[in-house]
This record gives structure tokens, C-alpha cells and sequence, in this order.
């Protein structure tokens, strides 16, 4: 009883599609399709292509195509070669224990104005206001809280 569903379904399916569009009045029939009249086939419609309206391939010798037939002697460049006697020269750079040891300058110093926050101190020297926590760690033993700076006080300013 329970398949009787599904089942009646699909042969009601199944019956629509084999019967399919049998309409009996041509006429009323929308153009050509499954309904009884044939559909004209375009390729029937369409004379052939006279052949005699067809151009010759021209022959191309290969010499053209694929450049001349005999090979040309390119000179070689010697100047490469490496010497034996001569010291061994590297593409890539020397380790970084090799380069000039960096420049080191002796700390800044800044005496704080009235006004002064370690914001614009820091705004003043490395031009953004982000980098106050490198001047307040730099003098983290002299100042106590950063919000408490005091005008004289002698800042040092890191690189």
C-alpha cells in the first residue's frame, strides 16, 4: 500500500511522455516540433558552395617559413672564462661579519619643556606619536609612571 503512491505517480509520468503531443488539428500546432509536423532542416534550404569559387592554397617554400637553410657561425664571448691565476670572485655577498661594523652614537638627550608629553617627545624625534614606550623604557628608572614627567627632567632619547 505504500509504494501505491510512487507507483501510480510514475505511470501517469511515463503515459504523458509516450503520448506525448498528438494533436489532431495541425493548424493549431505552434510551428514545427513534436506535434506531428516535420521540421524543414536549414541545410536542405542552402545551395552548396561552388568549388570553383575556391581559392588554391599557395605552396610557401619552407626556406621562407622557417627561416634561411644554412646555419650562421655566431662568434663566442671569451671574456667569461674565468682566469686560474686570478682570485675567485663570488655572485653572492659576503657574510655580514665582513661589512663595516655600524655606527654608534652616543645617546640623545632632551630636557623636558612645559607642555612636553612622551608623545610629542617621541613626535618631536622619530615623528610619529607611536614610539613614546621606546622613550619611556629607554628611562624607565627615572620616570615612575609615564603620565608623571616633570619639566628639567633629562631624558634620554634612543635611536
Amino acid at each position: 500500500m505504500k509504494y501505491l503512491p510512487k507507483y501510480s505517480g510514475a505511470v501517469v509520468l511515463l503515459a504523458g511522455l509516450l503520448m506525448g503531443c498528438q494533436n489532431p488539428e495541425p493548424a493549431t500546432c505552434p510551428g514545427p516540433g513534436p506535434c506531428g509536423a516535420e521540421a524543414p532542416t536549414r541545410l536542405a534550404e542552402l545551395p552548396p558552395f561552388p568549388e570553383e569559387q575556391v581559392p588554391a592554397a599557395e605552396p610557401q617554400p619552407a626556406a621562407e617559413v622557417f627561416g634561411p637553410a644554412e646555419t650562421v657561425e655566431r662568434p663566442v664571448d671569451t671574456t667569461a672564462l674565468v682566469d686560474k691565476e686570478a682570485p675567485a670572485v663570488s655572485a653572492w655577498p659576503s657574510p655580514k661579519e665582513s661589512y663595516a661594523p655600524p655606527v654608534v652614537t652616543a645617546p640623545r638627550t632632551y630636557v623636558v619643556r612645559r607642555g612636553d608629553t612622551l608623545q610629542r617627545i617621541s613626535k618631536r624625534f622619530y615623528g610619529t606619536t607611536r614610539r613614546w614606550r621606546r622613550v619611556y623604557n629607554a628611562n624607565r628608572g627615572e620616570l615612575g609612571d609615564p603620565d608623571k614627567i616633570q619639566i628639567g627632567m633629562r631624558l634620554v632619547i634612543p635611536q
